[in-house]
């Protein structure tokens, strides 16, 4: 660990110079597709469902106002 401390101090612009691994490596790694990220959903939500049961729908009572607060609204009022 401390060589690689060494090398970084000694050259830092060399050391920590992207390499064809450090950019190609994200998309390589078969964990980083969308499909291995739904994979992974699916399964921690099929877990959690046998463990705990199934998730109620949530439902929003018709009364209840879901109105998006513009920035302009929170500036007092003179």
């Amino acid at each position: 660990m401390k060589e690689a401390d060494e090398k970084i101090l000694a050259n830092r612009a060399k050391a920590l110079q992207p390499t064809l691994q450090t950019l190609l490596l994200p998309y390589i790694k078969k964990a980083n597709w969308w499909f291995d990220y739904e994979k992974q959903a699916r399964m921690e939500t099929e877990y959690l469902e046998r463990e705990g049961g199934r998730f109620a729908e949530v439902v929003v009572p018709d009364d209840i106002n879901l109105k998006i607060v513009r920035p302009s609204d929170m500036l007092p009022q003179f």
